[in-house]
C-alpha cells in the first residue's frame, strides 16, 4: 500500500479551509438551503463552498488520484484512498456568530478511517488522529489525548449532534445509544 500522507499535509488542508472560513466568519453571508430528504432546512454558505474548493484543489495538486467526498459537492474520483470533508460543519452556528463551528477533514483507505482532523480557527483549536494517536493544539501547545478506559457503554461520555437530524435506521440507532 502507498504511503499515508502525513499530519503535516493534513493540517495544511486545515490552514487552506481556515483562510476562507474565518474571515467569513461574522460578517453578512448570503445562505441558501441544500434540499435534502427529512431535513427543513440544511443551509450552506460561501464560506462553505470556497472551503471546499480550496481544500479539494490543495488535496488534488499533492494526489490527483484521491477520491475526495466533499459536503457541499459529492463524490469526485474513485479508488481505495478517499477524502471526506465538511468545510463548515455546524453552518447554522456559523451563519449566527456562534463559535461552535469547525472544518473536518478525513481519510479514509479502503473505507477505513486512517487520519482526521477538526479545525476550529475562530479558538485556534485542533484535534486530530493519525495511525500514532490523538492530539489537540491551541496556539501552538499540542498535548496527546487519551479515552477513558470504562468497563461499559453506560459509563461512557459522549457528545453528539442533535437528534433532529437523524431519521430512519440512523434515528433507531441513535435511540438505542441514548437509552
Amino acid at each position: 500500500m502507498p504511503q499515508l500522507p502525513s499530519a503535516d499535509f493534513l493540517h495544511h488542508l486545515a490552514d487552506v479551509a481556515d483562510r476562507e472560513t474565518l474571515p467569513r466568519f461574522r460578517t453578512e453571508l448570503a445562505i441558501d438551503t441544500k434540499f435534502k430528504e427529512g431535513y427543513t432546512f440544511d443551509p450552506v454558505t460561501e464560506a462553505d463552498r470556497q472551503a471546499e474548493i480550496a481544500v479539494r484543489a490543495a488535496t488534488g495538486a499533492k494526489y490527483p488520484d484521491h477520491a475526495i467526498l466533499g459536503e457541499e459537492t459529492g463524490l469526485i474520483g474513485t479508488g481505495p484512498f478517499r477524502w471526506v470533508l465538511d468545510p463548515v460543519d455546524g453552518t447554522r452556528p456559523f451563519i449566527c456568530g456562534l463559535p461552535v463551528w469547525g472544518t473536518l477533514i478525513g481519510l479514509t483507505v479502503n473505507g477505513r478511517a486512517e487520519l482526521g482532523l477538526m479545525s476550529q480557527p475562530f479558538t485556534g483549536e485542533r484535534f486530530w488522529a493519525d495511525t500514532d494517536g490523538a492530539w489537540y493544539e491551541r496556539h501552538g501547545r499540542r498535548q496527546r489525548l487519551f479515552t477513558r478506559d470504562v468497563g461499559t457503554l453506560s459509563n461512557a461520555i459522549l457528545h453528539t449532534t442533535s437528534p433532529e437530524h437523524y431519521h430512519g435506521d440512523l434515528k433507531s440507532g441513535f435511540d438505542r445509544l441514548a437509552a
